[in-house]
């Protein structure tokens, strides 16, 4: 990054606002990227850490239309099926869904989110189209770091880091999250959790 000017803005921002117009844009994307890319790795470390396991009862079906409203104007249907309630800590649930969100709107079209409760699990599933991925690789892309030769998407950014934060964080509340392949293309990542095994509207005043 350089070091950062009396102004306190990073020297690299100071030339890019200097540079010629043919240059300025480049510039400029290439130091989003870079933010990105430092924050991303920043997030993973701070969930290594772990910190606070506080948790509270959680509608699922409710934060995921709070995660839904926070991509308009994109329009992503929700189905709930059923009530499902967890005990967890909302902002970790909150983060895992931005995160399978955003990597359904980046690598596929037409993506739409299920709420429903399953043999004891409260579960989202993330549903896109699009070219998915092979078979081998369902698993691999958890692997901190780990970044396909050929993306799935038109645009590429981060550093492989996504869906290991997820993971980590849904594993802090008993958690699961693992991708499928959907059938007629795209892919669904799934995030389940413990049904939480009292009434969710008792513990509510």
């Amino acid at each position: 990054y350089g070091r950062a000017s009396r102004t306190g803005k990073p020297s690299l921002r100071l030339r890019a606002e200097q540079a010629p117009p043919s240059a300025r844009a480049r510039m400029a994307q290439d130091i989003a990227r870079m933010d990105a890319m430092i924050s991303e790795i920043l997030d993973y470390a701070a969930v290594q850490a772990r910190g606070a396991t506080i948790a509270e009862p959680i509608n699922l079906a409710d934060l995921s239309g709070e995660v839904i409203d926070a991509f308009a104007p994109t329009s992503i249907p929700l189905d709930v099926t059923t009530r499902a309630t967890v005990s967890a800590g909302v902002a970790r649930v909150r983060r895992v869904l931005l995160n399978l969100v955003q990597n359904a709107l980046r690598y596929g079209e037409e993506v739409v989110l299920e709420v429903s409760v399953e043999d004891g699990w409260s579960t989202i599933r993330v549903m896109d189209r699009g070219p998915g991925l092979e078979a081998d690789d369902l698993e691999k892309v958890f692997e901190p770091f780990y970044r396909l030769e050929r993306s799935r998407s038109r645009k590429t950014g981060g550093v492989g880091l996504g869906l290991s934060i997820a993971r980590e964080l849904a594993l802090v509340d008993n958690g699961e999250v693992w991708l499928e392949r959907r059938r007629g293309g795209g892919l669904t990542a799934v995030l389940r959790y413990p049904v939480q095994s009292h009434d969710f509207e008792a513990e509510r005043p």
